[in-house]
């Protein structure tokens, strides 16, 4: 584990925080080095592709992905040390693809049979993450950004860049969220791991 995450990240208050709030974001959480090993993962496997969705993490052993599994193992661990109530906390993955100058996605929250657990973290690239009060997504389901004035203010934003990771805890509340302006001069790769009501 040490090899893995950043020696000076702290994953339990990373995910006690999430519990608390809803949500927790960490910079510099797991070693960018394995962020370049897991994309070309994906890659080789035809994964490395925007909305690829609801995918099973056994799919990493079945590909001869080690990278890709040993994180998903130790984020796996970790969220079983502060949620004892699954042993298998995170059985599905996502994988996000963003284009330089790309806006990551709209305001919005989580589909309800996602989680209670999910975690982000992005293996190339850097945008924005941020996320939102509850009133400033009253009465739609998503809501656009602009770039501009007109954009909601975040409630709390985090420099995501390749090594970063963020948590949403959605047994309490769905938290709105999104990925601002790509601004890497790379593409952004965000791996999502996640539990769903689908698979309980």
């Amino acid at each position: 584990m040490s090899n893995i995450i950043q020696p000076d990240a702290n994953p339990n208050q990373f995910l006690q925080k999430a519990m608390a709030n809803g949500f927790s974001m960490q910079e510099s959480f797991f070693d960018p080095a394995i962020g370049d090993q897991i994309s070309s993962e994906l890659e080789h496997a035809g994964y490395l592709v925007d909305y690829t969705e609801l995918k099973p993490t056994t799919a990493f052993e079945a590909n001869g992905m080690h990278f890709a599994q040993l994180l998903h193992s130790t984020i796996s661990r970790l969220v079983c040390r502060v949620d004892t109530s699954s042993a298998n906390p995170l059985p599905c993955f996502s994988v996000r693809v963003f284009t330089p100058g790309e806006h990551g996605t709209t305001v919005h929250r989580n589909d309800p049979s996602i989680g209670p657990w999910a975690v982000g973290l992005t293996l190339k690239g850097e945008a924005p993450f941020n996320v939102y009060s509850q009133h400033q997504l009253p009465d739609y389901d998503t809501l656009p950004l602009r770039g501009d004035e007109s954009d909601p203010v975040p409630l709390e934003t985090m420099n995501a860049d390749q090594g970063s990771a963020w948590t949403l805890y959605t047994k309490n509340q769905l938290v709105p969220h999104s990925s601002g302006i790509v601004h890497s001069q790379t593409q952004r790769e965000l791996l999502i791991f996640y539990g769903t009501s689908w698979n309980r």
